[in-house]
């Protein structure tokens, strides 16, 4: 299966959780599709269809367009408009061919469906591009396709790393009958975007400023004018504004797959249909939540909008068919608690207020459902609007950040957190969450928040804001992911409590192993008879390292908090996905049907994959200590017998003559050892 890896709430404890991902080790037996080497031209069909048709369609449009400029009154305005008008038409009738055939040399770069019908393998990361970040994208390892020159010059591409920083790859294991869909829906959405992507009033020059007629030609009748100031020809100038359009479609398109391919792996079962982390366990934590407790956050209007008016507001809204654009004109302060759903359903103008009906709607049980009024503030400054980004930009930050918390244990943004199958992580992720909501509500936090988007909000100019919103979400996430750092939950630091719900889990397993150790022999040897019983011990052992490193690491203090939340993050996905393939390989069932031994092996083979990495990373770390401390040894070995050399016959007492006989003896062990541990480290031994 293609996989794109892919204010507050609560007035009291009011807390909610994600529901627990399909066990990361189902995914392992996937492989490329046979159909792949149909994917380019399949993906090349979808393309040529939607450039033809969008193509046919836009020529009528900017004709009626270019009629209808009759009624400007301003005739530099007019003037403008149509010569620009002739120009694009003539751009996309005469290159019509060109641009279908070679798209990229017309302001077409088709990047993402040649990523997908090319590349078996891909990166994944996120993209920052006029002023937007595109989450979780799939980029090519090669050019053209990795996405830099088409966001060339100002745009940042940040590709996800493990935690010994080599770039991650992943597999390109979408299925035929997905990839279809993939490309229909990008073939669809083209079409529908392409008048916009071609056209934006504000592209139009402005005459005397981005261009000039030729008065003496003028004079004659005959009206002849220069290329746009800093480009060599129209056909350029058309380009530099079609191109930036068609990348952010391009990257939406990218970003859209990774979200529905997501939302279709969390289509989870029921809570009580998957087996519990700990086979034999019966998890019983229940999340009882009221809906009428959670908080009533108000909306705020995104920066986009700030500047219409109550009456320009609520037209936009009626006139939206699209409920996520609707939605798309509002944000509300709600990053940690992402269970609960708030939508703007209607607006209404009262007295001179702006009023909107907000729903508030549980994601996991969606009967569970209210309604309340909320006043918006309605103000068209630049500065509010300013504000209004920053404050935005910061949520998002804080949001993305728990999410990939959720998402190292399985959950989505849906926070059904009973999926997780374990009352111990249960409990501690509602701590987790309810302390991170409690802390965000607090005055003082917020006074802080207050004062780092009024500070950032006044470097915010008309350009690329791309910087100052970065400096933003960083000073901001170094503040919040410090403070909750320092904080404590039931006496302990704060991320330490999930690091202990892990080793509860772990010491449940240390009797299961031993009272299941009948299925496990037999499961084994129905499966496949060169499978290893000793391969649980070895993963067994291997979790409890990786709690007792996680554990060290959490009391570590860090120079940056914002790294350290990452490999925390990736410490405890880690450990998840060794508990999931624990709960497989220590069932307390008889496997017996196909699919449950397919699901075995699986799990077997990515546990052998895990073990064996393991064993790499210990041999890296041998050879590189071996090497310095051979380095050290010998180094040190040269300088102390040189040094006796010169001095031996000039040294009178016995003592210093001792000295330099032990130095050289203790190098000489430091130079064996450190020959030990390389060639250890190279064996692998």
């Amino acid at each position: 299966m293609f996989k794109w890896k892919k204010m507050l709430f609560l007035v009291s404890t009011s807390t909610a959780f994600l529901p627990i991902i399909a066990l990361s080790a189902s995914k392992k037996g996937d492989q490329v599709s046979p159909q792949f080497s149909e994917f380019k031209k399949r993906a090349k069909e979808a393309v040529k269809k939607a450039l033809t048709d969008g193509l046919t369609n836009i020529t009528k449009q900017l004709e009626e367009i270019k009629s209808s400029l009759d009624k400007e009154t301003n005739f530099k305005k007019k003037l403008s408009a149509q010569i620009y008008l002739e120009k694009l038409i003539d751009y996309v009738t005469k290159n019509k061919d060109a641009i279908i055939a070679h798209p990229e040399n017309y302001g077409f770069p088709i990047t993402f469906l040649n990523i997908i019908s090319q590349d078996k393998k891909y990166h994944v990361g996120n993209i920052e591009y006029n002023n937007r970040q595109y989450k979780d994208v799939a980029i090519s390892k090669n050019a053209p396709y990795d996405y830099v020159d088409a966001i060339k010059p100002d745009g940042v591409i940040t590709k996800k790393k493990d935690k010994n920083n080599a770039i991650l790859e992943e597999d390109n294991f979408i299925k035929s009958e997905d990839f279809d869909k993939v490309i229909k829906s990008f073939e669809n959405e083209l079409i529908k975007k392409f008048n916009s992507i071609i056209f934006n009033s504000k592209d139009i020059p402005e005459l005397d400023k981005d261009f000039s007629l030729d008065l003496e030609k003028l004079k004659e009748g005959i009206i002849k004018y220069s290329t746009p100031k800093g480009f060599g020809s129209w056909d350029d100038y058309i380009k530099s504004k079609i191109k930036p359009r068609y990348v952010a479609f391009d990257l939406e398109q990218n970003e859209k797959s990774n979200e529905e391919e997501e939302q279709n792996e969390n289509k989870d079962p029921n809570p009580a249909d998957k087996p519990p982390l700990v086979p034999g366990d019966n998890p019983n934590a229940k999340y009882k939540t009221e809906i009428e407790n959670i908080a009533q956050l108000p909306p705020y209007i995104a920066h986009g909008y700030s500047q219409y008016t109550h009456e320009n507001l609520k037209q936009t809204f009626d006139t939206l068919t699209d409920d996520k654009a609707k939605q798309n004109l509002f944000f509300f302060d709600n990053p940690i608690n992402s269970r609960y759903l708030y939508k703007v359903e209607n607006l209404s103008i009262n007295s001179g207020k702006l009023i909107a009906n907000v729903s508030i709607t549980d994601k996991v049980d969606t009967s569970k459902k209210r309604r309340y009024n909320a006043e918006l503030n309605v103000d068209s400054s630049s500065e509010y609007k300013a504000w209004l980004q920053i404050y935005s930009e910061q949520i998002k930050s804080l949001n993305q950040k728990f999410l990939s918390l959720y998402k190292a244990l399985d959950l989505d943004d849906k926070l059904n957190y009973e999926m997780l199958r374990s009352d111990a992580l249960v409990n501690a992720l509602f701590r987790i969450v309810d302390g991170a909501i409690k802390f965000y509500l607090k005055k003082e936090y917020k006074d802080e928040q207050m004062k780092l988007v009024q500070y950032y909000a006044q470097y915010i100019s008309t350009g690329n804001n791309l910087k100052t919103l970065t400096s933003s979400n960083s000073e901001f996430l170094n503040y919040t992911l410090s403070e909750l750092k320092a904080s404590k939950i039931n006496s302990n630091p704060y991320f330490l409590d999930l690091v202990n719900a892990f080793e509860s889990v772990y010491l449940q397993y240390e009797n299961v192993i031993k009272a299941n150790k009948t299925f496990i022999s037999q499961n084994f040897n129905a499966t496949n008879k060169t499978f290893k019983l000793e391969t649980i011990d070895d993963l067994y052992e291997k979790i409890k390292l990786d709690i007792f490193r996680l554990k060290a690491k959490v009391n570590t203090n860090t120079f940056s908090i914002v790294q350290w939340f990452n490999n925390y993050v990736e410490d405890i996905r880690q450990i998840k996905s060794e508990f999931n393939l624990l709960s497989i390989l220590a069932t307390n069932k008889t496997v017996t049907k196909d699919e449950d031994k397919k699901q075995f092996t699986e799990a077997y083979q990515a546990t052998e994959n895990v073990l064996n990495q393991e064993k790499k990373n210990k041999n890296k770390v041998k050879t590189i200590s071996g090497a310095i401390t051979f380095a050290i040894g010998l180094i040190s070995l040269v300088i102390t017998i040189t040094m006796l050399l010169i001095k031996l016959k000039t040294i009178k007492n016995n003592k210093i003559l001792v000295y330099y006989l032990v130095s050289i003896a203790i190098e000489a062990v430091l130079l064996i050892a450190g020959i030990t541990l390389l060639t250890l480290g190279l064996k692998g031994i």
